[in-house]
């Protein structure tokens, strides 16, 4: 009859339960929530529980199932709460990854046509970092000059103290660093570089470690390269390990490489290592040992050291 007719299209469209009572009466339910009972009929309504979820209740009780199981209203939910959410997780995930990776590629950029010779900031209206509002935190400001005569790369940490420094206190900072000059105009700060000068903000690890200790009669040379993939600023540290000798030439000279204080790796410079080769630190970084021109030696005392900083953001 109808009534059986009825109850088998709305069992296509959700999982349903009933409950068949005296006279032949049958209650209708939905998820266990009463949809017919006897002659009364409840109307339902969808909204969402506080964890976002979409389900089913009846209308004014404010109570929503999300468990609403079989049909096509039961497919929908489970997309809507699941697949859906699942790939709007997804989709946070990644948009914050690319949010911060562009980031940090613009904070830390140069211009088009490479480091900078001089940069003038935004007018403010108080050179107070403190009335700066969240744009500025306490931390360090990592700044590379590039001595154009030379070739000499130097990276210089100026202290950021949001409570206590200002745009001048600043702009001294950067004015002590060989090279450069800083100064606060109609409130607006301002970096020169000297003749022969040019700076950035970028983190390129440096060329040569950032220091060492060499005790050898002819210490070799050292150089750095690469482009660290870390994600927090770091210390790579080398230590001479094994036996002292010459490089490429000593068996059992080696090199302990610790990040941050934590063994990492340990690379042969002894016997079989070839001077001027790459080694890898990790994390995209490498560094070669080689001879100085006119010398023989490349000498390495047990202990020996040298420090190579990793920046993941300099600002």
């Amino acid at each position: 009859d109808l009534r059986d007719q009825c109850i088998k299209e709305l069992s296509s469209l959700v999982s349903i339960e009933t409950q068949t009572r005296q006279y032949g009466v049958i209650d209708v339910y939905v998820a266990g929530t009463p949809v017919a009972i006897g002659a009364s009929a409840m109307d339902l309504e969808t909204g969402l529980k506080e964890d976002g979820k979409l389900g089913i209740s009846v209308a004014g009780a404010n109570v929503f199932n999300i468990n609403v199981q079989g049909g096509q209203l039961g497919g929908l939910l489970s997309l809507r709460n699941k697949l859906v959410s699942d790939i709007r997780d997804d989709l946070d995930d990644l948009a914050t990854a690319m949010v911060q990776q562009i980031n940090q590629y613009h904070v830390q950029g140069v211009g088009s046509t490479g480091s900078f010779t001089g940069l003038t900031g935004w007018w403010v209206t108080s050179e107070n970092l403190a009335d700066f509002g969240s744009d500025v935190t306490d931390g360090n400001i990592y700044i590379r000059v590039t001595n154009t005569s030379t070739g000499a790369i130097t990276r210089t940490e100026i202290p950021v103290d949001k409570s206590a420094d200002s745009l001048s206190d600043i702009a001294t900072l950067i004015s002590a660093i060989p090279g450069l000059s800083a100064s606060v105009i109609s409130s607006k700060l301002r970096i020169q570089a000297g003749t022969n000068y040019k700076f950035d903000f970028l983190p390129a690890v440096l060329p040569k470690p950032t220091a060492e200790t060499l005790t050898g009669t002819d210490p070799p040379v050292i150089a750095v390269s690469g482009i660290y993939t870390g994600t927090t600023n770091s210390t790579f540290t080398c230590t001479v390990a094994g036996v002292s000798g010459k490089i490429g030439v000593t068996d059992g000279l080696k090199l302990q490489v610790s990040k941050d204080g934590t063994l990492v790796k340990e690379l042969n410079v002894g016997l079989g290592y070839a001077a001027g080769d790459r080694l890898d630190l990790g994390d995209g970084l490498y560094v070669s040992l080689s001879i100085d021109s006119g010398k023989t030696a490349g000498d390495l005392d047990v202990g020996n050291n040298f420090e190579i900083k990793a920046w993941a953001d300099t600002d």
